[in-house]
């Protein structure tokens, strides 16, 4: 999806990338154990969030997961039982793995935006079972219970 920025001499640039803001409960940035202090070091990221914010707009980034969704299968229907019912749905799925060209938090609002840019490196790289069901299954979590998913990121 093209975006339109301006650079520094106010001209303005069409880009394909997407942002996509999240907010979330929890993250925190994980230190690279080498680093070389260069931007372009690959980092990581653990969010949690409500899985009614996840944004139905990670399915246009889904070329970097190697799987097709299936589910019907008895696995998927095991995560959907468990995110249904299990207010523990966070600790007994893995969640997503998410590649991202950048990622960046504002504190004040809780939101994590997350920049693709690339459908050969950036998307869901592995959780798209996961993903799936959540995205077809989160209008039926009742309204008075909250569910929520891990979201590791990586950059880089």
């Amino acid at each position: 999806m093209p975006n339109v920025r301006t650079n520094t001499n106010d001209e303005e640039l069409i880009t394909n990338e997407e942002l996509l803001n999240i907010k979330v409960c929890s993250f925190r940035r994980i230190p690279a154990p080498v680093r070389t202090d260069s931007d372009a070091d690959p980092q990581m990221y653990i969010a949690i969030c409500n899985v009614k914010d996840i944004p139905k707009q990670l399915l246009n980034w889904m070329d970097t997961n190697p799987r097709k969704q299936n589910t019907n299968s008895g696995v998927s229907k095991k995560i959907k039982k468990s995110l249904l019912e299990d207010p523990d749905f966070h600790l007994l799925n893995r969640g997503l793995l998410i590649s991202a060209s950048t990622v960046t938090y504002n504190n004040y609002d809780n939101v994590m935006t997350l920049t693709f840019s690339d459908k050969e490196v950036h998307g869901d790289v592995d959780g798209g079972h996961t993903l799936r069901i959540i995205l077809e299954n989160v209008d039926d979590i009742p309204d008075d219970q909250e569910r929520f998913v891990k979201l590791e990121i990586l950059t880089g």
